[in-house]
Order: C-alpha cells, then sequence, then structure tokens
C-alpha cells in the first residue's frame, strides 16, 4: 500500500484575532515553514482553527514556553473515525529542543 506525502497545516495567529498577543508570528511561521521545506513536507497556513478538518483529520497543538527547551505536543482528532472526536490523550508527548525557546 503506498504512503500519502507528509503534509503539514500550520496555523500561526495572535488572540484576540488579528492582533500580535506579543508574538512575532510572521517570524514562527516563516521558520516552520523553511523547516518543514528542508524535510521535503508540504504544507498549506492559516491564522486559525476554523475549517482546519478540511485539512487534516488530526491536529497537533505545540506549546512552547519562552526560555523552556520542553515542547508539549497535544492531539485533537477532528472526526470520531479512529477514537471519539476531541483530545486525544494516548499522543500527548513532552519534546527537548536542543536549546531554550526565545522569541
Amino acid at each position: 500500500m503506498p504512503t500519502a506525502p507528509a503534509r503539514a497545516h500550520v496555523i500561526c495567529g495572535g488572540f484576540p484575532p488579528g492582533q500580535p498577543a506579543g508574538h512575532d508570528h510572521d517570524y514562527a511561521r516563516l521558520r516552520l515553514l523553511e523547516l518543514l521545506g528542508e524535510q521535503e513536507i508540504k504544507a498549506s497556513t492559516a491564522n486559525d482553527f476554523i475549517d482546519v478538518e478540511r485539512w487534516l483529520p488530526i491536529s497537533r497543538l505545540l506549546t512552547f514556553r519562552p526560555n523552556s527547551s520542553q515542547v508539549r505536543v497535544q492531539c485533537y482528532l477532528h472526526t470520531g473515525q479512529y477514537a471519539p472526536q476531541g483530545w486525544y490523550a494516548p499522543a500527548e508527548r513532552t519534546l527537548s529542543l536542543d536549546r531554550p525557546f526565545s522569541w
């Protein structure tokens, strides 16, 4: 069975909508797209989660904190096809960066 090509849908925006919320979202978005491109992963982008299920059956939320090398990864299932729709706790992970995250 052939495997589907890897793809990602990068969501990077502020709250309230249209506001930067103290973060440089353009830099974060560009850097994530560069990293995905290096791995030959096709990517699309958005500023919020509206209609995200059109792009991917699941979402992964990565939570970074300034001056921490830990990244929390959570998985959200958009349909009930695999398991009940919602946050899927068995897929939650904590990853370690090679250096602390900074803005």
